[in-house]
Order: C-alpha cells, then sequence, then structure tokens
C-alpha cells in the first residue's frame, strides 16, 4: 500500500512532465511537495520491518531522492528543497549504508544555510548528520 503512494507521486510528477506543466521555480515547489508528501511515506515503511517491505522502502528512496534532485535543479536557491533532499538522503543513509549519503546531506544542508543562515529546519538538521558522518569517519579508522 505504502509503496503504492510513493509510485503514484512518481507517476504524477512523470505526467506534469509530460504535459509540460513542470516548469521555473514553481516546479520546484511542486516536486518539492510531491517529496515531502513521498518522505511522510518511506518512514512509515522504515517502521514495517521485513525484507520485502525493506526492498520496496529503499527502491522508493531512490524515486523520491531523484525527484528532489529535479526539485534542486530548477531552483538550486530553495532551502526547502534543499532541506527536503538532505532528509531523503539521510533516511536513505540509515536505512542502507550507501557510501556519501550522509556527507550529502552535510553539503546539502550548509548550502541551505549559506543561502538563509537562519532557516531553522537546516539549522537543526546539520549537527544530527555531521554527528553521523563523525561516527562513519571513527568506525572506518577503527577498521
Amino acid at each position: 500500500v505504502l509503496k503504492k503512494e510513493v509510485d503514484n507521486c512518481v507517476k504524477t510528477i512523470k505526467s506534469l512532465k509530460e504535459r509540460g506543466e513542470l516548469t521555473g521555480p514553481g516546479a520546484s515547489m511542486v516536486l518539492t511537495s510531491f517529496g515531502k508528501e513521498a518522505l511522510g511515506t518511506l518512514n512509515e515503511m522504515q517502521l514495517i520491518t521485513g525484507s520485502e517491505i525493506e526492498k520496496q522502502a529503499v527502491g522508493s528512496s531512490e524515486a523520491i531522492i531523484k525527484v528532489l534532485e529535479e526539485a534542486v535543479g530548477f531552483e538550486a536557491e530553495s532551502c526547502d528543497a534543499l532541506t527536503t533532499l538532505a532528509r531523503a538522503k539521510s533516511i536513505q543513509a540509515s536505512m542502507k549504508s550507501i557510501p556519501g549519503q550522509w556527507e550529502s546531506a552535510v553539503r546539502l544542508l550548509s548550502e541551505c544555510l549559506r543561502i538563509n543562515p537562519a532557516y531553522e529546519e537546516a539549522r537543526g538538521a546539520l549537527p544530527f548528520v555531521q554527528q553521523q558522518v563523525l561516527a562513519i569517519q571513527k568506525q572506518r579508522n577503527d577498521l
């Protein structure tokens, strides 16, 4: 059920693109809001254990990241798009150890704070994400 919700988000975006309705900064807002909705679903999927759901969640996270990367592509200065993409990468990194996702999230959040130092969501998330990067580096050093 949850995977269908994510798939529907991706299909809706695809049809908006095909109709030429995704252009300019407005497209970034549309893609980001779809991404946020899909991330909510992804969080629910994470709570359900079982290899099949986990595989679906990882696949869905990849689709969501693509959508959010497009949102940033339309409007590179959108803190909303940057922090949502960072959140998606963090969720994916916590589900499946994909090298570089935590570091990528740090870069996205730092970029957002460069654009808008007062952006609360990024300021709140950055210390946690940096901590994950440090933990991974420490793990590597211990090996």
